[in-house]
Protein backbone atom coordinates (compact mmCIF):
# COMPACT_ATOMS: atom_id res chain seq x y z
CA UNK A 1 0.00 0.00 0.00
CA UNK A 2 2.85 2.36 0.79
CA UNK A 3 4.21 1.48 -3.08
CA UNK A 4 0.64 2.63 -4.49
CA UNK A 5 0.70 5.66 -2.28
CA UNK A 6 3.58 7.02 -3.62
CA UNK A 7 1.79 7.22 -7.27
CA UNK A 8 -2.11 7.34 -6.41
CA UNK A 9 -3.88 9.42 -3.68
CA UNK A 10 -5.57 6.87 -1.47
CA UNK A 11 -9.31 8.02 -0.45
CA UNK A 12 -8.91 7.47 3.09
CA UNK A 13 -5.54 6.32 3.26
CA UNK A 14 -5.34 2.54 4.95
CA UNK A 15 -5.36 0.21 7.59
CA UNK A 16 -5.03 -2.92 8.23
CA UNK A 17 -7.81 -5.11 7.33
CA UNK A 18 -10.83 -5.88 8.75
CA UNK A 19 -13.51 -7.60 6.99
CA UNK A 20 -13.21 -9.35 3.38
CA UNK A 21 -15.94 -10.08 1.29
CA UNK A 22 -17.82 -10.54 4.52
CA UNK A 23 -15.51 -12.18 6.75
CA UNK A 24 -14.13 -10.87 10.10
CA UNK A 25 -10.07 -10.87 9.27
CA UNK A 26 -7.86 -10.84 12.52
CA UNK A 27 -4.41 -11.36 12.91
CA UNK A 28 -2.01 -13.53 14.97
CA UNK A 29 0.88 -15.44 15.74
CA UNK A 30 2.00 -18.79 15.03
CA UNK A 31 2.17 -20.78 18.15
CA UNK A 32 5.43 -22.41 17.48
CA UNK A 33 7.13 -19.19 15.98
CA UNK A 34 5.52 -15.93 17.75
CA UNK A 35 8.32 -13.71 15.23
CA UNK A 36 5.76 -14.76 12.01
CA UNK A 37 2.35 -13.45 11.74
CA UNK A 38 -0.76 -15.11 10.49
CA UNK A 39 -4.58 -13.58 9.44
CA UNK A 40 -7.20 -15.88 9.84
CA UNK A 41 -10.98 -15.35 8.14
CA UNK A 42 -14.08 -15.82 10.34
CA UNK A 43 -17.69 -16.26 8.91
CA UNK A 44 -19.42 -16.11 12.08
CA UNK A 45 -20.65 -12.10 11.68
CA UNK A 46 -21.61 -13.00 7.88
CA UNK A 47 -23.80 -15.91 9.30
CA UNK A 48 -25.39 -13.77 11.82
CA UNK A 49 -26.29 -11.21 9.55
CA UNK A 50 -27.60 -14.03 7.03
CA UNK A 51 -29.73 -15.42 9.37
CA UNK A 52 -30.89 -12.09 10.52
CA UNK A 53 -32.09 -11.46 7.12
CA UNK A 54 -34.02 -14.91 6.59
CA UNK A 55 -35.51 -14.48 9.68
CA UNK A 56 -37.18 -10.37 8.81
CA UNK A 57 -37.66 -11.99 5.58
CA UNK A 58 -39.71 -14.67 6.33
CA UNK A 59 -40.77 -14.07 10.05
CA UNK A 60 -40.76 -17.40 11.21
CA UNK A 61 -38.64 -19.54 13.56
CA UNK A 62 -38.98 -22.88 11.69
CA UNK A 63 -39.24 -23.53 7.99
CA UNK A 64 -41.98 -26.18 7.97
CA UNK A 65 -44.71 -27.09 10.29
CA UNK A 66 -45.02 -29.61 12.67
CA UNK A 67 -47.55 -31.41 11.18
CA UNK A 68 -46.13 -30.72 7.79
CA UNK A 69 -46.57 -34.03 5.14
CA UNK A 70 -44.84 -33.19 1.92
CA UNK A 71 -46.87 -35.97 0.17
CA UNK A 72 -49.69 -34.16 0.76
CA UNK A 73 -48.68 -30.87 -0.65
CA UNK A 74 -50.41 -29.26 -3.73
CA UNK A 75 -48.62 -25.59 -3.79
CA UNK A 76 -48.31 -24.52 -7.16
CA UNK A 77 -44.67 -24.64 -9.03
CA UNK A 78 -42.85 -21.59 -8.79
CA UNK A 79 -42.22 -18.96 -11.76
CA UNK A 80 -38.42 -18.17 -12.33
CA UNK A 81 -38.32 -14.82 -10.84
CA UNK A 82 -39.25 -16.79 -7.55
CA UNK A 83 -37.39 -19.85 -8.05
CA UNK A 84 -34.17 -17.74 -8.85
CA UNK A 85 -34.84 -15.80 -5.73
CA UNK A 86 -35.27 -18.71 -3.16
CA UNK A 87 -31.94 -20.18 -5.19
CA UNK A 88 -30.01 -17.37 -4.38
CA UNK A 89 -31.40 -17.48 -0.59
CA UNK A 90 -30.84 -21.09 -0.04
CA UNK A 91 -26.73 -20.50 -1.86
CA UNK A 92 -25.94 -17.82 0.44
CA UNK A 93 -26.86 -19.83 3.72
Amino acid sequence: MKALEEFYQLKDGYATPTHYLGAEVKQGNFLNDVTKTKCTLSSAQYIKEVMSNIEQLYAVNQPLPMNYSSELDITPLLDDALANFYQSQISIL
